[in-house]
């Protein structure tokens, strides 16, 4: 089964996203998925959603996730909530 995870940031993206391209290879293995999408905002969710069932994941899911601007790198909290699969 395909999967896909959303990672929901808040707070600061602007600065970080317009600076760097996020590496997200790491995150896909530490938690198991075959997409990362990153939303900053409840349409980007809406529309990451779309895009991963149009690629073909089976399960999306949605987490939320926060900035660590000291290291440039986005850490995934809490627990991810399955949108579909």
């Amino acid at each position: 089964m395909r999967k896909g995870v959303i990672l929901y940031v808040t707070g600061g993206q602007e600065e970080f996203f317009s600076a760097n391209d996020p590496d997200l290879r790491h995150l896909r293995r530490r938690l198991g998925v075959q997409s990362v999408r990153v939303a900053t905002s409840e349409d980007d969710i809406s529309d990451g959603w779309w895009r991963m069932i149009a690629e073909g994941m089976q399960e999306v899911s949605c987490m939320r996730a926060r900035l660590n601007p000291t290291e440039g790198k986005i850490e995934p909290e809490g627990v991810a909530f399955r949108l579909c699969g």
